[in-house]
């Protein structure tokens, strides 16, 4: 049988680039394996897309995790968009 890699208690940072540009976490998050960072990266994505993107409409977040060793662990990125389309319904007069 294999055993899963046992993950210990790191530092995980976040880093933002969206419409405003990037943002680099310099402070990070204590969490307690790599499965802890990705749920706090939709978190942060999901609260990100209902304070910024449902003003505007559109946009594009993309989130990397770093870990403490200054490599990324991954990318968790959205893209918003809404159309207004004006027509009526096919069938109707």
């Amino acid at each position: 049988m294999f055993q899963k890699r046992k993950e210990c208690m790191g530092r995980y940072y976040f880093d933002l680039e969206n419409g405003d540009g990037k943002t680099l976490d310099e402070e990070g998050v204590e969490l307690a394996d790599h499965a802890g960072a990705i749920k706090e990266a939709s978190r942060i994505v999901t609260d990100l897309a209902r304070d910024e993107l449902m003003e505007i409409g559109k946009g594009k977040i993309w989130l990397t995790i770093r870990k403490s060793d200054g490599n990324i662990l991954a990318v968790a990125s959205l893209v918003f968009d809404t159309k207004y389309i004006d027509h009526q319904p096919v069938g109707e007069s």
